[in-house]
């Protein structure tokens, strides 16, 4: 009898418990109290500690970086030579570039593999697809091994008369592993893949690139006109011109432009989510631009070469026309000349910058002409983020007291903007800026070389593994039959690079004359 009971009791409480969003509850569990449900408040979402966003992905090249940067000058000023191979012929002379700096090879690869780990394991996303330290290891061991080979075979005679730099050699190491050993995403191990950090690597690269505090002053200022002067207008005028001429609807009319005129897959990323579209939009942009940056990094140095401009100009140009920061900085390696990487750097991090003020326009612009755009209405990136604003404009209109409810909300929608700019703002440039005061604040002039030179070595190894990322993500077969789809954004993409690589040119001649 006590079973008989205790089943029909669960029989009349079995339809409280089911189809509660039907009910009103909006998914929350009711509980039956003196015969009523009744529903238990939903807890907010965690946020995340302020330690726990220090080690994620975008925080650790700071960190790591920094720390590079701090043995750089202990190592430089105690008289010790940074590893890397030296010039060699085929006809053996030279030794294939071994050199007794090679021998701190093996350390660095220690602190590389290590720094790896600790980003993959401390990251909230990335701890997700982590493989192990065992496989993730082997996966690395391919990706320095391939940058060893780069290193050694550009420093050949007569590659090195040929102008074929580590940068090529790397991303074509790249592509041979992704399209003939593993020739399709699903063909490729996630012990190897997780490895693929391109913006780990060149992140860490920037921060290691020190530039004295004389030769930093005048370049802040002339980078500021080559990125931020050209990039809001052209992307104005070209997310015009892609709908108005090439056809195109406003959305890919935007990720576009945004992808070729600011810094490729990040800024495509970025505008993905400050429209609130499926990341699947950016994909074909992503596979275009990776498609088209190859014969880029190539030919533009050549042409800059041809032209007989000077090395800051060449660098600055790179930096502003070029897509992506690992591409950048591949595109003036190629170039070979460090003040060249200097200035594409300078460049590319002001344009970096400006991610977080485009993604908040992006945004904005969404909520106030989505519905004139083809966009829908919800779900605006400003809501998502920290003191999001999503359920402001409500709990506003339920206030009696208007002029308070508009204060709230437009506070709240401050807070959701500067949340939203910080979230955007690459934290590396953060990197770069500590590295070059504690440089110049601690380091004597006449060490001053030593130091940048052996920190700019190291920082060409995480340089040379994000090549071999970027040709890892380029399987010529699948970017193909996904440009192939739509040829008229190829020629979009075409058309906007073309014009600013053109504007770009002289801005920075303008600017390095």
């Amino acid at each position: 009898r006590i079973d008989e009971r205790i089943d029909a009791m669960e029989e009349m409480k079995t339809p409280l418990l089911q189809d509660d969003e039907s009910r009103g509850y909006g998914g929350a569990k009711p509980v039956v109290v003196d015969g009523m449900p009744k529903t238990k408040a939903e807890k907010p979402a965690e946020k995340p500690s302020a330690f726990r966003e220090l080690l994620s992905l975008q925080w650790w090249p700071v960190w790591v970086g920094l720390a590079l940067v701090g043995v750089s000058i202990a190592m430089a000023v105690h008289g010790e030579e940074a590893p890397t191979f030296k010039r060699w012929s085929s006809d053996g002379t030279g030794s294939g570039g071994f050199n007794s700096s090679l021998r701190w090879l093996p350390p660095l690869f220690g602190v590389m593999l290590a720094s790896l780990l600790a980003a993959l394991t401390t990251d909230k996303d990335a701890r997700a697809s982590f493989q192990g330290v065992l496989r993730t290891s082997c996966g690395f061991v391919i990706i320095f091994l391939c940058a060893a080979l780069s290193k050694m075979l550009s420093q050949n005679k007569h590659i090195h008369t040929a102008s074929i730099g580590d940068s090529i050699w790397a991303i074509a190491f790249g592509m041979f592993i992704s399209n003939v050993v593993w020739r399709s995403s699903e063909a490729t191990p996630k012990w190897f893949s997780t490895t693929l950090q391109t913006d780990f690597y060149i992140a860490i690269s920037l921060v290691m690139l020190l530039i004295d505090g004389g030769e930093l002053k005048p370049l802040v200022g002339k980078a500021m006109l080559v990125s931020w002067v050209d990039t809001p207008v052209l992307f104005l005028v070209m997310s015009v011109i892609g709908v108005k001429v090439f056809r195109r609807p406003w959305a890919e009319s935007i990720i576009m432009s945004v992808t070729a005129l600011v810094c490729g897959s990040s800024a495509a990323l970025a505008a993905v989510a400050a429209l609130s579209l499926p990341r699947s939009q950016a994909t074909i942009p992503i596979a275009i631009s990776s498609i088209f940056t190859v014969p880029v990094i190539v030919g533009l140095p050549l042409l800059a070469k041809r032209l007989g401009v000077t090395d800051s100009m060449a660098g600055s140009w790179f930096g502003g026309c070029v897509d992506s920061t690992g591409a950048v900085i591949a595109t003036a390696s190629q170039y070979g000349h460090h003040d060249a990487v200097s200035a594409s750097a300078v460049v590319k991090m002001m344009q970096n910058i400006l991610i977080a003020p485009f993604a908040v326009i992006l945004s904005l612009l969404r909520v106030k002409y989505g519905h004139l755009m083809g966009f829908e209405n919800e779900g605006s990136l400003l809501s998502q983020v920290k003191g999001g604003g999503g359920k402001s404009s409500t709990s506003a209109s339920l206030n009696n007291n208007t002029s308070a409810a508009a204060t709230s909300t437009s506070a709240t929608q401050s807070k959701s903007m500067l949340a939203l700019l910080w979230q955007q703002f690459p934290k590396f440039i953060i990197g770069f800026i500590l590295s070059s005061i504690i440089f110049n604040a601690s380091v004597p002039s006449d060490h001053r070389d030593a130091v940048r030179n052996f920190s700019f070595v190291v920082g060409e190894w995480f340089s040379t593994c994000s090549f071999i990322s970027i040709g890892c993500n380029m399987r010529l077969v699948e970017l193909l039959k996904k440009v192939r789809s739509t040829l008229a954004l190829v020629a979009f993409y075409v058309f906007v690079q073309s014009i600013d690589i053109a504007v770009t040119g002289g801005l920075a001649e303008a600017a390095f004359p």
